[in-house]
Parts: structure tokens; C-alpha cells; sequence
């Protein structure tokens, strides 16, 4: 797969795989395909998920409840997922950091330089905790955890983790998830199975329309206010379950999204999605893989490190935007069936976007149609 990310002339990636079973050191990464990665320049590692303690960790080590948040009636509270049907125990914010150090030790000895922990910077994290062993309010769980995650970087790791939070903007480098709105997109992801990871959407079900296109994918109802404040902080994607080839018919959105939003496209590549890189099954798919690739990347690798400085409606229906960013360049996205004429004197076709260059190179302004 590096091999053939590398041919395809991607320069710049961050090579994330997923877990297959019990976690182990390197998370099973080949050998030459961490040195092809490494030589490429690519950031490379594996899934964690020690922020959850897992019901057959338990019951192999009883010992780990003892890191598990406490209620305040003294109890540990049991929640069953698909994916853990015993039932799991949340990790107290504060006893994270030496299991963080133990795995990150063990896997940056190997070369691995990006270190995944999920569900650590989720929404429910920060609970209280009244163990007398690590007791926390949720403000010094906050602190907590940015200290665990601080330790990884200070290895050398790249860090991302789930969703995003403010008070880890310092301490992670990558967010995934948090371009995903939710709460309006789990209902139409699927099971448990492989129709969670790869498709299709379940638009079957009651809201489809109205939550899932009239919010999460609607930009006339979304505001970047995430990035308005932590763009050059932080790299954010979607959910790792919505690689765009999920749905062809929501692909121009996906790149127009993140070129207004100036955040990196996210591939999910699976066996049973038809999309692994390198495979035959690839070639139906690569060019317009690369297409993204090309717009959303290559205008993500001017402005990734810039803060967002502005962003605003044009339209008065609110599907054409234009965000700037402190480098001085900007982007107008015209996200409607219909060209728009701009009053500066440029049009920006159907589903399309211009690329607004700092006023000493604004002869290198370029119109991008989908």
C-alpha cells in the first residue's frame, strides 16, 4: 500500500492503521512499509484506545478497574457497544499518562512517529472522578489529559485523537472527527459491522434528508467557528467513516467543505468498500481519489498552518462563502447549481471554487470547477 501511495504522487500523508485485534507493539506495520513510509516523508502508526478498558482486558486483568472512573456512589459504571458487548469502563482522565508513556515508549522504538489514542478528546471524557486513588474534578481531568497527551509528543510523536476538544488544541496535533456533525450522522452510518465502516448510508431511515443532508451536510447551515479560533493549531478532518467515496453524489461537498473550512481530505480504505490503494479495484476509483487529493490537499498544504481570519456568507442563500487566512490568501466556494457573478468581477462556476491569492501575487488567482 505505501508503494503504491507513493507512485500515485502523494507526497504528503499521514498513514493511519487501524487495529485488527489485540493491541500489540506497531500495531502489526510491516516492517518495510514503515521504512517506505519513513523515507517518503509520510507520518505513520496505529490505533490506541486505552481512554476505554475493554470487558476481556478485565477479564484477563482484574486489575485495570483500578484506573476506571469511580462514581460518586462508590461504583464503576458498565457500558456494553457493539464492539464490546461485556461491556467497557471509562479510563479516569488521571491515569492516563503512565500507560500512555509504557505504549508510546515501545511503539516510537520501532519508528512509528504518529500515535492515534481514540475517544480521548471525545465529548464524554471528562467525568468526575471519586476514586481515592486518582480523584478529579472534570477542569483537572482537562488538565490531565493534556499533560497524557503532552507526554507522547514530548517521544516525538505526531498526536491525534476523536472529535477535539478546546483544552487539547496545545497538546494534539490531528482531530478526526470533529468536521463530522455527530449527532446529526450516527443514526445513517449502519451497524456494528462492515456497513458502520464502509456503506452505504442508511438513508432509509427517518431524518436522512432533514439531519443528515440538511446539516451535516449542508453548509448553508454551518458556521466555522471551530476554526475561526484553532486552524493553525490543529489539523481537523471528518469521521473516519465518511470517506467520500461512501456516496459519489455527496463528493463535490466533501471537497468543497473542507476547501472553504481549509481542512485535509480523509480516506477510509477497505476490502469490502472496493477502494484500497494498489489494488485492481483501485483503478475505478483513482482518478477521482487523486482529483481530491489535488484540490483539497494541495490548497490545505498553502494555508494548513494559517489561521483563519474571516469568514462570510455572499450568497443570501448562503451557498457561496469565502474564508481568508492570515498567509493572505483566500478561497470563495460556490457550493449551488448556478455560476455566481462576484462584484469584484470574477464568475466561479457550479460547484466550484477560486482560489483568492495575497494582493502582491493576485495574478495567480485560479477558478477551480468540480
Amino acid at each position: 500500500m505505501i508503494r503504491a501511495i507513493r507512485s500515485a504522487g502523494i507526497r504528503r500523508a499521514v498513514v493511519a492503521k487501524s487495529r485488527g485485534g489485540a493491541p500489540k507493539p506497531g500495531q502489526g506495520i510491516d516492517d518495510d512499509a514503515l521504512r517506505l513510509a519513513l523515507d517518503a516523508g509520510y507520518v505513520i502508526g496505529g490505533y490506541h484506545n486505552y481512554s476505554w478498558i475493554q470487558g476481556r482486558w478485565i477479564e484477563q486483568d482484574p486489575s485495570l478497574r483500578d484506573a476506571a472512573i469511580v462514581q460518586a456512589d462508590g461504583t464503576h459504571k458498565t457500558i456494553a457497544n457493539p464492539w464490546d458487548p461485556k461491556g467497557r469502563l471509562d479510563r479516569c482522565p488521571a491515569a492516563h499518562r503512565s500507560t500512555f508513556v509504557d505504549i508510546g515508549k515501545s511503539t516510537r522504538k520501532l519508528g512509528i512517529n504518529y500515535f492515534f489514542t481514540d475517544c480521548t478528546t471525545t465529548g464524554g471524557v471528562l467525568q468526575e472522578c471519586y476514586g481515592a486513588q486518582h480523584p478529579v474534578t472534570r477542569s483537572e481531568g482537562a488538565q490531565a489529559l493534556h499533560r497524557s497527551l503532552s507526554a507522547l509528543k514530548q517521544l516525538g510523536f505526531i498526536v491525534g485523537s476523536e472529535r477535539g476538544k478546546w483544552w487539547a488544541t496545545q497538546s494534539t496535533d490531528i482531530f478526526e472527527g470533529i468536521e463530522t456533525l455527530i449527532e446529526y450522522g450516527g443514526p445513517f452510518y449502519g451497524s456494528g459491522d462492515a456497513t458502520h465502516w464502509v456503506g452505504p448510508y442508511r438513508k432509509d431511515r427517518p431524518g436522512y434528508e432533514t439531519l443528515f443532508l440538511g446539516y451535516d451536510f449542508n453548509p448553508a447551515r454551518r458556521v466555522p467557528l471551530f476554526q475561526l479560533v484553532y486552524h493553525d493549531s490543529v489539523y481537523c478532518t471528518r469521521r473516519w467513516n465518511q470517506d467520500a467515496g461512501r456516496d459519489r453524489s455527496l463528493w463535490n461537498r466533501h471537497d468543497l467543505m473542507n476547501i472553504l473550512y481549509g481542512t485535509p481530505a480523509l480516506w477510509f480504505m477497505h476490502p469490502k468498500a472496493g477502494n484500497v490503494i494498489g489494488t485492481e479495484a483501485w483503478s475505478r476509483h483513482r482518478d477521482r481519489y487523486l482529483k481530491s487529493y489535488r484540490d483539497v490537499c494541495g490548497w490545505h498544504e498553502t494555508i494548513g498552518f494559517d489561521e483563519m481570519t474571516e469568514h462570510r456568507f455572499l450568497s443570501s442563500d448562503r451557498l457561496v462563502q469565502e474564508t481568508h487566512f492570515s498567509s493572505g490568501w483566500g478561497v470563495v466556494v460556490n457550493f449551488s447549481q448556478h455560476s455566481w457573478r462576484d462584484p469584484r468581477g470574477f464568475v466561479v462556476p457550479p460547484e466550484a471554487f477560486r482560489r483568492l491569492a495575497p494582493v502582491s501575487t493576485r495574478g495567480d488567482d485560479v477558478i477551480k470547477k468540480r
